[in-house]
């Protein structure tokens, strides 16, 4: 699934069948090449792991407590630094200066990170490296 699909997309409980908020970006754990979650908004997040379903049309979770305060150290990092993989300058642990991310490929049930998406290339999700308020670091490609 590539992440530009699932941006924005409501987010629906499976329980009541009502709109809990929308996906603003992914929380990404560059450590296990993962997206963690999802930001809701600006200050919630809704993690991967209790999410129902991830479709074409919607996100579904099973209730309103699905969505919460964040409370892992990624996710709290993310809220507070306003991290994005999108429109920041991506460079190779060399210090090569590289395009910016058109988007991310990841696994819908676990998160796994695929493919990090360029203008002009693909690379493999585990050389993802860092990802901060300056820039995205990933190893230096073949």
């Amino acid at each position: 699934m590539r992440l530009s699909d699932v941006l924005g997309h409501p987010v629906v409980t499976t329980d009541a069948a009502e709109e809990i908020g929308r996906i603003a970006t992914a929380i990404i754990d560059p450590a296990e090449h993962r997206v963690v979650g999802f930001r809701i908004g600006d200050e919630l997040v809704l993690p991967i792991d209790d999410l129902t379903g991830i479709g074409a049309d919607a996100v579904t979770a099973p209730g309103r407590d699905a969505v919460r305060l964040p409370s892992t150290d990624v996710e709290v990092r993310w809220l507070e630094d306003s991290l994005d993989i999108a429109d920041r300058p991506v460079l190779s642990d060399q210090g090569q200066e590289l395009p910016l991310v058109r988007d991310l490929e990841f696994e819908a049930s676990t998160g796994e990170i695929e493919a990090i998406v360029f203008p002009d290339r693909r690379i493999d999700g585990t050389q993802l490296v860092g990802i901060g308020r300056f820039a995205v670091v990933v190893r230096e490609p073949d």
